[in-house]
């Protein structure tokens, strides 16, 4: 499936203020990137009037630490400061960033939390989709993932789950069928999912749940942060070379059940057992 053609909208009509701020991830970014006759509190009320979930807050790339700790894992002994002075000047997160998750890591402490989306079809495939190699600062090809990112301590399950499929699977979405202050969101309020799989990767712990979704949405799948979105046979990602750390663990607890305690990452393991 081809990543549909990124819709155009009136100029600073609500809908292009919404794409704006899923372009540049904030609000304050939004505002920095280009001169906008919105000031910073109109503009969360827009926000927050439109339905949408607001992001989690300022966090490190997940994807560039992802790929710092396995250049680490598979370079044991070698200290931090020289994996960390062999990534490329892109590279922007901080060394002593990457000393504070090391040191969670080292005692199985959890920083911060997110959420991963199984969506799966009436064919029992499930949705995966790959990084937009523009967000990579490390400049590799992006890797494949099922929808995932950070959430807060205080959002319920609908809330985290629906700043996913805001961001990840379709902005076209964000503001009707995906909006907050929606039937789907009150659904989903009213019966709320457990996750399948807590799965702690790095100082992460991911709750992952399983999600579906009408067909009629399947030619709507936008983001700024993955493309390429389609529905894939579980089992065969398997075999795949380029997929997000995670996404192992997280197709096998989808094919073949989880454990009720937090899994620990393969990611996890390896840099433990040469800590």
């Amino acid at each position: 499936m081809h990543e549909p053609l990124e819709r155009e909208y009136l100029k600073f009509s609500d809908d292009w203020f919404i794409d704006r701020y899923f372009r540049a991830g904030s609000v304050e970014a939004a505002l920095m990137a280009e001169e906008l006759p919105i000031s910073v509190a109109s503009y969360h009320r827009l926000i927050q009037r439109m339905g949408i979930v607001p992001s989690a807050g300022r966090h490190t790339s997940l994807p560039e630490v992802l790929h710092f700790f396995k250049v680490k894992a598979l370079r044991p002994g070698t200290p931090l400061e020289e994996v960390y002075r062999s990534m490329p000047p892109s590279f922007q997160t901080s060394l002593m960033t990457l000393h504070r998750i090391y040191h969670h890591i080292e005692r199985n402490l959890v920083r911060r939390n997110g959420v991963a989306l199984i969506i799966k079809n009436d064919e029992d495939s499930i949705l995966v989709a790959t990084e937009r190699t523009e967000n990579n600062r490390y400049k590799l090809n992006g890797e494949i993932t099922v929808p995932m990112g950070f959430s807060k301590d205080t959002d319920s399950a609908a809330t985290a789950i629906f700043r996913i499929l805001q961001q990840e699977v379709s902005t076209e979405l964000a503001s009707t069928i995906f909006a907050t202050n929606g039937k789907m969101y009150t659904n989903l309020e009213d019966s709320p999912q457990k996750p399948i799989l807590k799965l702690r990767i790095l100082d992460v712990d991911v709750n992952v749940y399983e999600v579906t979704l009408a067909p009629s949405l399947y030619n709507s799948f936008t983001s700024y942060k993955l493309v390429n979105h389609q529905f894939v046979e579980p089992l065969s990602l398997l075999n795949v070379d380029t997929l997000r750390i995670g996404m192992h663990e997280i197709v096998c607890a989808h094919v073949y059940g989880a454990q009720s305690v937090v899994q620990l990452s393969h990611l996890n393991q390896d840099l433990l057992a040469f800590s």
